[in-house]
């Protein structure tokens, strides 16, 4: 993927009912940041710092990276709303060239429980294809209880088999925003992709609404949640056959399950564990291309 990391891109500082664009220019290894224009609009969501990093990250467990300072407040942010409300605060990445009123592919890209939006930001440049896609990632609407008040990050829903009314409960908070990315933004097509708890949510959501395209990384398919009713749509599913957190048996059985409805599967093994490598960011880049590519 050489020269996907070194190109101009956009970076969107949101908050609250404004939005303000700057561009990022790469320069040696240092950032060099320059105002370029500010816009205001209303938003329906609360929106924070998105940035296309021209620094490939290290390959682990979902590309994690130490937190910045806006990390912590949005995290802090997140803590601090209402729960019941199930609102959910995005981040947005776009190339820099791509201005937000013309229509493009939109991939709304979920993370796993005790992370947040920001695990997967360093992936949007790397999944990116011509002619160039806006990448939604929106934070989980739980706080992740992972001992008895101690919280790391956040969670779609509770427990593994997962616990039904919290799925149902994200599963709405989602449908409700994808209908808002879609009036916000102008998409020619719209693609769920998800890691682990965020890849379940892909596909749960993902049967239930119309979209391009699921991708699913290290996850599964809650069956006793399947509808009734769905069309067929293509998939994309990875998962590491050493994964000790979601087995290898929920993607194949995933697979087998959707291929029975007739969906068209692409489907990729890995010897890894619970995480991302360069070899399934590659297919899912080609399957990307062959998609929505030109």
């Amino acid at each position: 993927m050489p020269g996907i990391l070194a190109r101009i891109r956009a970076r969107r500082l949101v908050t609250q009912g404004t939005v303000e664009i700057r561009k990022q220019k790469a320069k040696s290894r240092k950032q060099k940041w320059r105002a370029a224009s500010v816009e205001r609009r209303p938003l329906r969501a609360s929106v924070l710092v998105t940035t296309r990093r021209p620094k490939r990250p290290p390959l682990h467990r979902a590309l994690r990276h130490p937190p910045s300072i806006s990390a912590f407040c949005f995290l802090i942010s997140a803590l601090l709303a209402r729960v019941t409300e199930l609102t959910l605060r995005y981040l947005i990445d776009v190339p820099s060239k791509c201005p937000d009123t013309e229509p493009m592919p939109t991939i709304i890209l979920m993370h796993g429980r005790g992370a947040d939006a920001h695990d997967l930001l360093d992936l949007a440049p790397m999944l990116d294809v011509a002619p160039g896609c806006r990448f939604i990632l929106p934070n989980a609407p739980r706080a992740w209880e992972a001992a008895p008040g101690m919280r790391f990050g956040f969670t779609w829903f509770d427990g593994w088999p997962p616990e039904s009314e919290s799925v149902a409960a994200s599963r709405e908070a989602l449908l409700k925003f994808i209908d808002e990315v879609k009036e916000r933004y102008p998409t020619s097509a719209l693609i769920l992709a998800g890691f682990s708890q965020g890849a379940m949510m892909a596909l749960e959501v993902g049967l239930r609404t119309e979209v391009a395209a699921i991708i699913a990384m290290s996850g599964g398919l809650y069956e006793p949640h399947l509808p009734e009713k769905t069309s067929p749509r293509p998939v994309f599913i990875a998962h590491g056959t050493m994964d000790d957190v979601v087995s290898v048996s929920y993607g194949r059985r995933a697979r087998l399950v959707l291929e029975e409805l007739r969906f068209d599967v692409d489907y990729h093994e890995y010897p890894m564990g619970h995480q991302i490598v360069v070899e399934e960011i590659e297919a899912v880049r080609a399957f990307l291309t062959r998609l929505i590519g030109s």
